[in-house]
């Protein structure tokens, strides 16, 4: 019977990943084509659990040409048995290149400028004020009349009636409606008399209206004086 094919195994110095079985001419032919070095590791039945580099498998890297004369004397190494190829050799896996994607600048956009149109200016002859040109304040005559304007019409709205003896009457008499009598309001001062004063709420908010001075007679004028 024949020997049995001796069956090769190694470590890629690429990845760390383990190939094999090949055959000891598939082994050859990785050392010629530079797939394996003389630093990939080696193993096979014969060395039981020891890796090896591959530059110590004799026969498998041509001798150096010039070699020393004397050589330290070296264990055996395992040398190659050639035979037919148990199968085809796995290639080492290829890292695929990355490959980045161009940067595109982007135009910068001004916005357009928008002219403001320009007012034409107004000429006044020498010692007269305008009065009808923008942004220009009214004179001060003008806005004296307009406050004093103001305060007649303020003057016209106060009623005649004081708030003394409305006050004094609606804190005393109250319930009784006599100071709705007093200011004319007749017909709610007789409401207030069969109330009493509504229960005594009607005349009280009477008396804190008079009070703050928002409290009105019969014609809708506010009572505005104390005496």
């Amino acid at each position: 019977m024949s020997e049995p094919e001796q069956q090769w195994y190694f470590i890629s110095v690429v990845n760390q990943e383990r190939y094999g079985p090949y055959s000891a001419e598939q082994l050859e032919g990785f050392a010629k084509s530079g797939s394996i070095t003389k630093e990939t590791m080696i193993w096979t039945e014969a060395l039981q659990n020891q890796w090896i580099p591959a530059k110590n498998v004799e026969g498998l890297f041509p001798p150096a040409e010039d070699a020393p004369a004397a050589q330290p004397e070296q264990p055996a190494r395992p040398q190659l048995l050639t035979g037919a190829p148990a199968s085809a050799p796995r290639p080492p896996a290829q890292a695929t290149p990355l490959r980045a994607a161009p940067l595109q600048a982007q135009p910068l956009q001004a916005a357009p400028l928008q002219a403001q149109p320009v007012q034409p200016t107004q000429r006044v002859a020498p010692g007269m004020i305008p009065s009808s040109m923008p942004g220009i304040a009214p004179p001060a005559a003008t806005a004296l009349g307009a406050a004093q304007t103001s305060t007649q019409g303020l003057a016209s709205e106060s009623s005649e009636k004081k708030i003394l003896p409305a006050f004094l009457l609606c804190t005393f008499v109250g319930v009784l409606g006599v100071h709705r009598f007093y200011v004319g309001k007749t017909g709610s001062g007789l409401a207030q008399i069969f109330t009493l004063g509504g229960m005594g709420i009607w005349s009280l908010i009477d008396w804190i209206m008079i009070l703050c001075g928002s409290f009105r007679d019969r014609k809708g004028k506010t009572l505005s004086e104390w005496t």
